[in-house]
Order: C-alpha cells, then structure tokens, then sequence
C-alpha cells in the first residue's frame, strides 16, 4: 500500500471518510456483522462478505471506492476487518466524557431508614386506615381508582406527593401529621420517594368498620355475611372459617354481577318450576356457562351453596335470587375482590 497510486489512495480516502461518517450519523456498530462472517476468529473476512456487510448497513460505495479498501486491508488471508474497524470505527461517540466533579457538588445520597413506620403504635394506625376507609365507604369511593394512574409502569408504588395528591383527589381528608404518618408506613424500602400504595389499598381491605345507618344500629360493612346468620335450616350454619370463605368467594364473584353476566337467565333456565331455587350441578354448570367457576375454590363454592341453602324434601337447594341480590349489592357498593 505504500508504493500505491495517488488515485487509488484518494479513493480509498474518500471510502473511509464516507463511513466514518454512516457510522456517526446512524451509530451503527459494524463488529458484530464482521463477527458473523469470521467463523474461525481470525479478524479476516472474505472479499465478497465484506461487500456484504457495507450493503447490509446502507453503505454503497462505487467499485473503484470498493477495491481500494479491498487492496488496503486485503492480504493473503481476505479482508482485514480488525484494522478497517480501527480506522473507520474509532467509536469516540461510546467513549463517556466524564469530568471530575467540584467537591462543593458532590452530595451523599441520604440513607433510607428501614424503621420508618415503627414509631407508630399499633392502635393509632388502626385508627387511621379505620378513619380513611369510613371516608372512602360512606362515598363510595375506590381509593385505588385515584393511586393507580401514577404508577405507569405498574411496579406497585408512587412517590409521595403523587399519593398524598391521589388521596386528595378522592375527597380523603387528613391532616398534614396525618398525611405524613400513613406515607411513612406505607415507605418504599427500595425507594425513599415513594409510596407502597398496593399494600395500602390491601392493608384497607382487612380493616373492618362499623357505620351507624339511617336507622340508628350500626351495619359492618367492610366485608358482608360477617355477622350474617342463615336461620332457614339447621344445616346452612356457617362457622367463622365459613362465613370468611363465603365473603371471600362473593367479593370475587361481585366483579361479574348479573348486569354483566346474565347469569339470571342461566338460573331461570334450570329452574323450570319457578321455585326461586337450583341444585348444586345447576349452579356449577350456570358458573361454568357463565366462565366464573375459575374465580372461586371449591371450598369457598361449598361455604357459598350452604349460605344461601334451603332444605327442600330430603336435599339442600340453592337459593339463585338471594344470591344475585347480593353480587348486585356488593358490586354497586364497591365492596369488590381486586387483584393489588
């Protein structure tokens, strides 16, 4: 190459600053399709497959461009792409420019506390999440409905002026102490900033209130059937385990009431005689039509049939219009099974 002709070496110039400026412009990486043409690791690569390579990459070089690089980096062995890569590929713009910082600017990153929320007593944050879900209950309201479009990303916390601003969005009102303290229980352990507000959402579904009704008694409302009794038969008594597979099973199965699953017209059709009521087969294939038999567990479906069981002759039939009256009531009052 050195006794080469002045024109072959301007062309060869020309070639060379052609990509080096393809490579700038598009931040192509040229190595790895190199790589796949040097089966044998040894940095050449033949004529043709290099032509290859440049045509892959939108580079287009004239012939005579192309057999100057060839006659520069080519040897015995093909094309020397290591040295090309070398000259046309130095990559400066991968290389980080980093300039030492002042020490006036260098700051430490605060350490996170991992005993954040253990200066609170126990009562006192029963008391809080009891005074949020008695606000969030008696409007209806679905805390969750107003957090979870923070978190694009669905990682599962925000930081903590987006859920103090969530919870002013849903009419919560809390002190700024009080603001503060539920922020600090519900902390991030892997980010200081933010906010665990699934684990809050589900923390205030196990809270269980009591909210005095128009007529003067008070009604739990938290989770139904937890003081509900069925008085029709001896047999339909539902133990605490019970009553709490059966609230379970009906927060799940409210996510489809009959407004959106029609499973009335199901019922209706098994129930020829008009009677009010199924067998536990009929209620297994109506769930099963209706594609919610995959909601519930059997044992939450066996606590469910003996909570609205009826002894009728000598088996035990399912009463379908209490039923639906209650997915109907838990769904308008939000009292629903969400996955956090």
């Amino acid at each position: 190459w050195d006794h080469a002709e002045e024109v072959m070496r301007n062309y060869c110039e020309e070639a060379l600053q052609r990509i080096q400026m393809r490579i700038r412009n598009r931040r192509l990486h040229l190595h790895p399709f190199f790589r796949n043409y040097d089966k044998l690791n040894s940095g050449h690569v033949g004529c043709n497959q290099a032509n290859q390579v440049f045509l892959t990459n939108g580079i287009l070089l004239s012939n005579n461009e192309l057999n100057a690089l060839l006659a520069r980096y080519g040897n015995e062995l093909g094309f020397n792409y290591t040295k090309f890569l070398e000259h046309a590929d130095p990559a400066e713009y991968a290389v980080p420019k980093l300039k030492p910082q002042p020490e006036a600017l260098k700051t430490e990153c605060p350490a996170v506390s991992k005993s954040v929320g253990d200066n609170y007593s126990e009562e006192y944050i029963i008391k809080l999440l009891s005074n949020i879900k008695r606000q969030a209950i008696t409007r209806s309201i679905n805390i969750i409905d107003f957090l979870q479009d923070y978190d694009r990303h669905r990682e599962g916390d925000i930081l903590e002026i987006d859920f103090k601003r969530g919870l002013d969005n849903a009419l919560i009102s809390l002190s700024a102490d009080e603001s503060n303290a539920i922020s600090n229980i519900f902390r991030s352990p892997k980010r200081a900033c933010c906010v665990l507000y699934r684990d809050f959402c589900r923390a205030l579904d196990e809270i269980f209130i009591e909210i005095e009704t128009s007529m003067g008694d008070k009604e739990v409302t938290a989770v139904p059937l937890i003081h509900l009794a069925n008085l029709d038969c001896f047999d339909c008594f539902l133990n605490f385990e019970e009553r709490t597979l059966c609230s379970q099973a009906l927060m799940k199965l409210a996510r489809k009431p009959d407004e959106i699953s029609n499973l009335k017209q199901v019922f209706q059709d098994f129930d020829r005689e008009n009677c009010g009521t199924i067998t536990r087969n009929q209620l297994l294939r109506a769930l099963t039509v209706r594609e919610m038999h995959n909601i519930v567990s059997s044992r939450e479906l066996d606590a469910v049939y003996k909570c609205f069981g009826l002894q009728r002759g000598l088996r035990l039939e399912f009463k379908y219009r209490e039923f639906l009256n209650m997915l109907d009531i838990l769904f308008q009052t939000g009292q629903v099974k969400r996955n956090y």
